[in-house]
């Protein structure tokens, strides 16, 4: 589920690996709702594949995540464990 376009940043609510936008995306950061055995990876790419913009990292829940980068190729979010998180994007 996204945002519409009149936001100041997009949203989009994952559970599970996601491609968030597969052009150049403005990544504003994330949001935690819940974690148990999660881990986080942010590649600048329509995949979860080539350059990596944000390493590998264990989230705790409740916690915003500012991640401000500009992400040439797309954003896709890789998830593993449980997870519940908000992506925020223009």
């Amino acid at each position: 589920m996204s945002s519409n376009d009149n936001e100041l940043f997009k949203y989009t609510a994952i559970s599970a690996s996601a491609l968030i936008n597969d052009s150049l995306t403005r990544l504003g950061g994330l949001f935690v709702s819940s974690a148990s055995g999660a881990t986080i990876t942010i590649y600048d790419n329509a995949a979860a594949s080539g350059a990596i913009a944000i390493a590998s990292f264990t989230p705790v829940a409740g916690v915003n995540y500012a991640f401000p980068a500009l992400l040439k190729n797309g954003c896709y979010v890789s998830v593993t464990g449980t997870l519940s998180a908000t992506v925020f994007w223009v």
